[in-house]
């Protein structure tokens, strides 16, 4: 993987994998250069092309098990399977019945497959190994092309692949209420690293921070102790700049004082323990969630300890990412039925404006759906806009007593 001193288009680069197999450590060069490609030319969010990258490192260990890749005497890859030097239709075939054999989901077996298609297009399109994918100028793997034409009448190709499986799944995705919630606290609460688990979850809770953005999080985020305790007399939120964003640009997000005492309390005491039993490392990490080792985290370890917390609290369709759906809900609750300097209502499009800028999404008509349900929850006499703000307090407050109860129990363990 890339680090900062690679300069790519005038630019820093860090994060853009490189591609080796897992048992030679050969190094894939034309699904590396394909996902540079994605970064540099076609703008894919880091979090993509590393999804992208796991994908393809799985296909190519495959092949690797099933066929020995080697280089040719050119220093090119050299695929051989039962006579064929081709990668076709057979081999994605199999792999995607042997998925489904597995029990892996319609979606997650289609966004493989599609992947490692992409990747053979552009191995067509850029001429790259063309004996191990292509024979002559054709692509070895079927192609489905798809015309579509914008509102101007320009059309484009679109290129498919006919090895797709019929998605049965459907396409809800569960937002956790605040039962199980609060189930998921409880549950974090019996595993050690109690406060540490249990605060990442608030934090994507109270603050809608995604993954990468929690794990980047840094200790020097985090204001003084002075500043807090005037936050929590005034009432007031602070607005937190987060890094390692889906589209690369920071933003300021607004985090409760409740929260950020208890993160200031969990840097002097837990993590600071954590450190303390690797004191002799040349160099500390900064970032403020650490693991069970003291290092920076790694974004599948994360979704590894959270999927497992809610497959254990049996909330099914959901993850940590779904929490972001709960504080949007709020964010959108909190103004809705509020009025202007001039008593004037905000107008929808203010609060999706403002709901989006705090998620960091690139369009507001993602978070209408939340204001929808909304108002029609309000027309059907829920909750009020002052009770929801009692409703936060009540919940934070009892969240704080959470993790003093961890705490104390930790202790006691020592």
């Amino acid at each position: 993987m890339s680090d900062d001193s690679c300069v790519l288009g005038g630019a820093s680069r860090p994060g853009i994998p490189t591609l080796r197999l897992r048992e030679t450590g050969f190094i894939l060069t034309e699904p590396s250069n394909w996902l540079r490609g994605l970064v540099l030319r076609r703008q894919k969010a880091l979090s993509t092309v590393l999804e992208y990258a796991k994908i393809l490192r799985e296909w190519f260990d495959r092949l690797d098990k099933r066929a020995m890749l080697r280089l040719d005497e050119g220093f090119r890859m050299e695929f051989h399977l039962h006579g064929r030097t081709i990668v076709d239709d057979a081999d994605l075939i199999e792999w995607r019945d042997a998925m489904e054999t597995a029990g892996i989901s319609p979606t997650r077996i289609n966004k493989k497959i599609s992947c490692v298609f992409q990747f053979l297009v552009w191995c067509q399109d850029s001429g790259c190994v063309a004996g191990l994918y292509a024979v002559g100028e054709m692509l070895a793997v079927s192609v489905e092309e798809h015309v579509t034409r914008s509102k101007n009448g320009r059309g484009s190709v679109r290129k498919r692949s006919p090895l797709l499986l019929p998605n049965r799944r459907q396409s809800y995705r569960h937002t956790p209420n605040q039962l199980e919630i609060e189930g998921l606290h409880a549950e974090a609460a019996l595993a050690e690293h109690a406060v540490r688990n249990s605060l990442m979850l608030s934090v994507a809770e109270e603050a809608g921070l995604r993954r990468a953005e929690i794990i980047g999080m840094l200790v020097h985020d985090i204001p003084a102790l002075e500043v807090i305790e005037a936050l929590q007399a005034s009432g007031e939120l602070h607005h937190m700049w987060v890094r390692d964003t889906k589209r690369g640009k920071r933003r300021k997000v607004p985090m409760s004082p409740h929260l950020l005492r208890t993160l200031f309390e969990y840097i002097a005491i837990e993590r600071e323990d954590l450190l303390a039993r690797y004191a002799g490392r040349k160099e500390q990490p900064e970032n403020v969630f650490l693991s069970d080792r003291g290092r920076r985290f790694h974004p599948n370890a994360v979704s590894n300890l959270f999927g497992q917390l809610f497959r254990k609290v049996e909330i099914k369709n959901a993850s940590l990412h779904r929490l972001r759906a709960v504080f949007l809900t709020r964010t959108v609750a909190r103004f809705l039925g509020k009025t202007d300097e001039h008593g004037i209502p905000i107008a929808e499009a203010t609060i999706l404006l403002k709901a989006a800028e705090y998620a960091g999404h690139s369009s507001v008509e993602t978070l209408r759906p939340y204001l929808t349900a909304l108002i029609k929850a309000r027309i059907d006499g829920a909750t009020g806009t002052d009770l929801v703000d009692l409703e936060d307090k009540k919940r934070l407050l009892q969240r704080d007593v959470k993790i003093l109860e961890m705490r104390s129990r930790e202790l006691r363990q020592k």
